[in-house]
């Protein structure tokens, strides 16, 4: 028992002390960042796996991401799901909207963001009176580096809107936005990358099963653009389902299921791709003859299954688990676009 205890001891203390040291080389990471809040250029490659991600997704019910009501206004902030979110791209997932008690739809007014030191908010980083219609638009903002050396809380501001504004999947970085990795995909280690007419888009393989909702956020979380696969030509579904099978993992986990984006939560048997700016028809398709058959009337997600039958689909219910394949496209051409802070980006 004594031995035992001994090494039990010495094991512990030699991970506290990793621990401390994993903890003063952030701190190190963090201070430089700060202090040289600027575009990391050359050095960005190496530091892409260094930043630390916040994400909220306004799917933790009434906590939303723990941001509070400011009651000093006539505007009202709140969880609704009448239309698609962007995490889901269904109504089965949550945004926040701000709506004037008395407002209606026609375009008006604007929409600010804060960066509040103490009980002072100061100058908007980000204001917007052309606010898109219909579709998600990703916002994106880089404040100056003195909010950096302070704590800070993100305020959200309607002013004398006439229409509905929804805010989805916020992502807080300890980087700049044009951090490779960031604003840019890099593909994750591990990536299966597919190219074509300039578009690049890696498929990150996730073998831990969950349910449909759980498996999008761990996508959304990895970078806020990515989603579960959507397979939208038959070329795509050919290189997927050799992906899988050069997989002992994917191939494995495939005999049970994989999950894609797809589903027809909103409309029964209009199955669309989801997750992105807003859903898309499935224009092509890969069923399994008899699919989609919506079994007890509760198949609303679009699974890869069926391996004897080139990974053809079905229909399953949403709370199922399984493994999945997140999705990360970006198009080459539009890395050499130059965005200013505080701008929307299209």
């Amino acid at each position: 028992m004594h031995t035992f205890q001994t090494t039990y001891n010495d094991v512990r203390n030699k991970a506290e002390e990793l621990a401390a040291l994993v903890q003063r080389l952030k701190v190190q990471l963090d201070n430089t960042i700060e202090s040289n809040c600027g575009d990391l250029g050359a050095n960005a490659a190496s530091n892409m796996y260094s930043y630390n991600l916040t994400h909220c997704d306004f799917e933790d019910g009434v906590h939303m991401c723990n941001f509070t009501q400011n009651t000093d206004d006539q505007y009202n902030w709140l969880l609704d799901n009448a239309l698609p979110d962007h995490t889901l791209g269904s109504k089965l997932g949550h945004s926040l909207k701000s709506q004037h008690p008395k407002s209606n739809q026609n375009t008006a007014g604007k929409f600010s963001v804060y960066l509040q030191v103490g009980n002072q908010r100061g100058s908007p980083v980000f204001t917007v009176t052309n606010i898109p219609p219909h579709d998600w638009t990703l916002a994106e903002i880089t404040p100056d580096p003195e909010y950096l050396r302070r704590q800070f809380q993100i305020v959200f501001e309607a002013d004398h809107l006439n229409q509905y504004v929804y805010v989805d999947d916020l992502s807080v970085y300890n980087a700049p936005c044009s951090t490779e990795g960031i604003r840019f995909l890099r593909c994750p280690n591990g990536s299966v990358i597919y190219n074509v007419s300039g578009t690049t888009t890696c498929y990150v393989f996730h073998v831990e099963p969950k349910t449909y909702l759980d498996a999008m956020k761990a996508c959304k979380a990895r970078w806020p653009q990515a989603s579960l696969i959507a397979i939208e030509t038959a070329a795509e579904q050919t290189f997927i389902s050799n992906m899988i099978k050069n997989s002992n993992a994917m191939r494995l986990a495939a005999d049970f299921g994989l999950w894609t984006n797809g589903n027809d939560l909103d409309q029964e048997n209009s199955f669309t791709w989801t997750g992105q700016a807003h859903p898309v028809p499935l224009n092509y398709t890969h069923w399994h003859p008899g699919q989609p058959n919506n079994v007890a009337g509760n198949q609303n997600c679009l699974l890869i299954e069926y391996p004897r039958y080139d990974y053809e689909w079905g229909d399953v219910s949403c709370s199922e688990k399984h493994a999945f394949i997140c999705e990360m496209t970006f198009d080459q051409k539009a890395r050499q676009s130059h965005f200013n802070s505080g701008s929307i980006i299209g």
